[in-house]
């Protein structure tokens, strides 16, 4: 997936953020995370239908839940155990 922003992190991600984009029946949900004090933060996009433009929706820093484009529950605090 392209950067969502430019290289200062207008728009999108951060420089050193680790994008991805997650498809589910068409839909496209990027995702950037970032490393905060040695815990994951997930910034999440939607795709904004009026303007064709990626505008944040959520960061998420102790759990990550989403409806969209699928459901979806992590808890962050748990990534090491996993």
């Amino acid at each position: 997936m392209a950067a969502l922003g430019d290289d200062r992190g207008v728009g999108g991600p951060r420089p050193g953020a680790q994008a991805a984009a997650v498809r589910a029946g068409g839909d496209q949900a990027p995702l950037a995370v970032e490393n905060e004090d040695g815990r994951p933060v997930v910034y999440v996009y939607e795709l904004d239908p009026a303007t064709g433009a990626y505008v944040a929706s959520g960061i998420h820093r102790d759990r990550l839940k989403l409806a969209v484009p699928f459901d979806i529950d992590v808890d962050l605090t748990a990534i090491d155990d996993m």
